[in-house]
């Protein structure tokens, strides 16, 4: 079997650029009228395919070894993965904060130290998007219960996913419960768990169109749910599952399962953007955030702003490919070989 699902990547590539529609439209104040504003305004649903997709990464990519080397083994390249280049921008943000002071966010010495080891509450988040990383670090190490012991790993899973909105129930009062442990997202990560199991043993054939019309569907599911569909009062606290977490992963289903029978061409610009997806989503905040000091000062007319939106967005994206290429890679490389 290939070490990498390349169709994976692709959709990588795509949640990240999702999310920064999103952010840029919440910045740069695009006109709230029209189908433009109305679907950047659910682009944060790109976050929800990344639990799925980094679910089934992280399954996928962790071999069948059992027992606690394994787990040491395991978690190194997880921090390899996450803290290095995390720490390089977030660095530059504290370093920002100095000459731009952040006006809701705490800049005292012990919350940079909160935000450099991810244990901060996400309204102190000095770069925003860190929340999602906190969560990362508890999948890995939800995940090593299933290295201990992986004969077990559906089993485990599947009893984890079912488990933890019980967890809501029983201590509805717990902080830690409440925010965490019965977040979506924890279901969203052990979905992509799961698909990835079911990777590994089994094919199914699905035709071109089917991943097509479900990534079409994930995008639209927002728009069903705020126009068309009202669910009763009994399902509500289903929603979010309904309207993000079972689009997005029906969307990694059919397409790691469209790849895996169909075997198609490798598109190396979408394989590129995937492969610089996690620093287009780390620094595109920063960059936003010096544009947006710029663009203060100057006295801007509505439609320029929005021909800006495009450019800034371009740019946002050639400037993640190069971070990735010349800082991203070499970061890795080099604390791979001084943990060895």
């Amino acid at each position: 079997m290939n070490t990498k699902v390349i169709t994976i990547q692709y959709l990588r590539g795509f949640a990240s650029l999702y999310v920064v529609l999103t952010h840029l439209r919440l910045i740069y104040n695009v006109p709230e009228a029209g189908l433009f504003y109305e679907w950047t305004d659910f682009g944060f649903s790109g976050v929800n395919l990344f639990f799925v997709i980094s679910g089934f990464i992280i399954t996928f990519i962790t071999p069948e070894e059992r027992g606690l080397k394994a787990v040491v083994q395991y978690l190194k390249k997880r921090f390899i993965r996450i803290f290095p280049v995390y720490w390089i921008v977030l660095l530059s943000l504290v370093v920002l904060g100095v000459f731009f002071p952040p006006k809701n966010v705490n800049m005292n010495v012990l919350n940079i130290l909160q935000n450099f080891l991810l244990v901060h509450d996400y309204k102190n988040s000095i770069l925003g998007v860190s929340w999602t990383l906190e969560f990362e670090i508890l999948f890995y190490f939800i995940f090593c219960f299933t290295i201990l012991n992986s004969k077990f790993r559906i089993e485990i899973l599947l009893f984890l996913w079912i488990l933890f909105p019980i967890f809501r129930l029983i201590l509805p009062g717990a902080p830690f419960v409440n925010s965490i442990l019965s977040h979506r997202s924890c279901q969203e990560f052990i979905m992509g768990c799961i698909i990835a199991i079911v990777f590994k043993k089994y094919t199914f054939k699905i035709p071109f169109v089917f991943p097509l019309v479900l990534l079409f569907y994930f995008i639209a599911s927002p728009f069903l749910f705020r126009y068309a569909i009202t669910l009763p009062g009994s399902l509500k606290s289903f929603q979010g599952l309904l309207e993000y977490s079972i689009p997005a992963t029906l969307v990694v289903f059919s397409f790691v399962f469209y790849e895996k029978s169909n075997n198609p061409k490798i598109q190396n610009f979408l394989l590129l953007l995937g492969d610089a997806s996690y620093s287009i989503y780390l620094i595109h905040l920063p960059i936003i955030i010096v544009l947006k000091k710029v663009l203060f000062k100057m006295t801007i007319n509505q439609v320029l702003m929005e021909g800006l939106f495009i450019l800034f967005f371009i740019l946002i994206v050639i400037s993640g490919i190069l971070f990735h290429k010349n800082i991203e890679l070499k970061l890795i490389n080099w604390f791979r070989k001084w943990l060895s």
